[in-house]
């Protein structure tokens, strides 16, 4: 037999003690983050993700509205549903729509509705967004992307309560809280004239800021834990183990794209790691520039692998388009994936059905739970 290699032995045993004291840890701060709030779907247990939980928790109970402002991927739309889940409202409905993926013509009848006749297709009443959000919550995500032109109309609904659908003369009051978010800065779109400033002061009654991931560095080993198991149990397939190495690498990362990139990071990883074992290869980060002294055919290869894995994700959207009528929320039940990402990827992909533009949209356009 080969004699042992002492100094080999040493570290692998240094590798595996380590790996087993990093999964300790997780393990302990996994519990701690349960029992330190009460948004257990929710990850991060950081003073800063700390300090807007506590906020969450003193707001829910009320009606005011609520603008939450945060760097793309923060998890904006994860705080609007905390903060229904932790209201008075929690069993009636959250409806949240993009803006940004409303066209302008679009905007007042899929918030307002419509009567029969009030234009060329609308051939029954159909009831808009913010009435079928009655009692509930209604989240308006990306607010500083709608158009100045419909801002005077969306401020009126806020200061009477009452909405009127397209085409009809009488109107109707609604009792819907609203919760918008941004990405942008909206005091500068306003110094612009881009945004409206009594509208801003409307919606930003209790302004929330979401901490970038940056600024809670802590966080980033429980979420990388977190997406790992989702998505090893999404494609059936054992836990994967991190080497510490590669863990160290994504905890000191800028993360412009924050808990999104960190998210679609993992889930490519866990795609292209075949082993027990994610592969150093597999794990690409798109705000890092490549290394002189990475060989072209690395670079060619992994670029390859991103084609191939993105070509695949885009059938699988496309399929599962088709099986459903291209009703949107089913597509994304079937996919297993939330409403949200199901709209990322359709705008990633160009998947959004173009022609539709010119008729109000399926239900699927709107996210409700």
């Amino acid at each position: 037999t080969k004699p042992v290699d002492v100094d080999e032995l040493k570290v692998v045993v240094k590798k595996a003690l380590e790996m087993s004291r990093l999964t300790r840890e997780v393990q302990r701060l996994r519990l701690q983050v349960a029992s330190e709030h009460e948004f257990p779907e929710i990850v991060g247990r950081s003073k800063a993700m700390g300090a807007l939980l506590r906020q969450v928790q003193l707001i829910a109970g009320s009606d005011s509205t609520v603008l939450l402002q945060g760097e793309s991927g923060t998890g904006k739309e994860l705080i609007a549903r905390a903060l229904h889940q932790s209201s008075p409202r929690r069993d009636r409905p959250f409806i949240a729509l993009d803006c940004g993926t409303i066209p302008e013509t679009l905007l007042e009848s899929e918030l307002f509705g419509y009567v029969k006749g009030a234009f060329t297709g609308a051939s029954t009443n159909k009831k808009g967004l913010w009435e079928e959000a009655h009692s509930g919550t209604l989240f308006l995500d990306e607010i500083g992307d709608i158009p100045l032109s419909f801002q005077a109309k969306l401020l009126r609904v806020l200061q009477e309560g009452e909405i009127r659908p397209v085409g009809s003369t009488k109107r109707i009051m609604v009792d819907t809280r609203v919760v918008a978010a941004t990405n942008k800065d909206l005091k500068s779109e306003v110094r612009a004239q881009r945004f409206r400033e009594d509208l801003y002061y409307r919606l930003a009654v209790v302004p929330l800021r979401l901490p970038p991931l940056r600024e809670r560095r802590e966080d980033i080993a429980l979420l990388i834990d977190h997406f790992m198991t989702k998505y090893c149990t999404r494609t059936h397939q054992a836990r994967k183990q991190l080497p510490s190495a590669l863990l160290r690498q994504l905890m000191e990362s800028p993360w412009p794209g924050n808990v999104r990139e960190l998210e679609h990071t993992i889930e490519r990883a866990v795609l292209l790691s075949p082993g027990s074992e994610i592969e150093r290869e597999s794990v690409v980060l798109d705000h890092v520039a490549l290394d002189p002294a990475t060989r072209t055919s690395d670079v060619q290869a992994i670029t390859e692998a991103h084609a191939l894995l993105d070509n695949v994700e885009r059938e699988k959207l496309r399929q599962a388009l088709v099986r459903t009528g291209n009703n949107r929320v089913h597509a994304a039940k079937l996919l297993g994936i939330s409403r949200s990402t199901f709209y990322e990827k359709l705008k990633r992909y160009h998947l959004f059905d173009e022609s539709s533009e010119s008729a109000p949209l399926p239900p699927c356009s709107r996210r409700v739970s």
